[in-house]
């Protein structure tokens, strides 16, 4: 057995794990990658559920719950699709919000309110504009504020004037879904 340096306390043998002694990992995530963890975070909370593990799923409830920022506006809005668009985003690609009536009038109601329909389009450097929908049954007032956060994130995350625009194949072919 060694002892430690600073207060002299005996350390463990070398073959013998001590208590109290679990790992832990400490992950920073940008900002760009929240979409994708709340997705990760809510679908696993649901599958485990459905598998009957409900404590397992309550266990990452705390973890997901770092994402629920924004919570009551975004719910409108689809996580993979809005990671698709930081990727585009912080790819260089010019974004813009579109907001239409909604596609599906099945779902109009008095009770439900207004509902519209937001996408974000892309213009390639070839001057294509790629369409993304990101949500078909979204309130106006959401529509409203996804359309400033869009603006405030591609002022933010976008590239460097001169960084712009990538060429790699893997983006290009990723936001024009091949």
């Amino acid at each position: 057995m060694t002892k430690c340096p600073t207060c002299g306390a005996a350390s463990p043998a070398a073959n013998q794990t001590p208590q109290n002694s679990e790992a832990e990992i400490v992950l920073r995530i940008p900002e760009r990658h929240f979409p994708l963890m709340r997705k990760t975070f809510r679908e696993m909370e649901m599958k485990l559920g459905m598998y009957g593990l409900g404590e397992l799923a309550n266990t990452l409830k705390p973890y997901g719950a770092f994402f629920n920022k924004d919570f009551d506006k975004l719910r409108y809005f689809d996580d993979g699709a809005l990671g698709m668009v930081m990727h585009g985003v912080t790819a260089g690609y010019p974004a813009a919000v579109r907001i239409t009536e909604e596609d599906d009038k099945r779902f109009a109601s008095p009770e439900r309110g207004e509902r519209v329909a937001v996408h974000v389009d892309f213009t390639f450097p070839d001057g294509r504009v790629k369409p993304m929908a990101v949500a078909e049954h979204a309130t106006p007032e959401a529509a409203a504020w996804f359309t400033d956060y869009i603006a405030d994130l591609c002022a933010r995350l976008s590239p460097a004037e001169q960084n712009a625009v990538h060429h790699d194949t893997q983006e290009s072919e990723a936001l024009n879904g091949k």
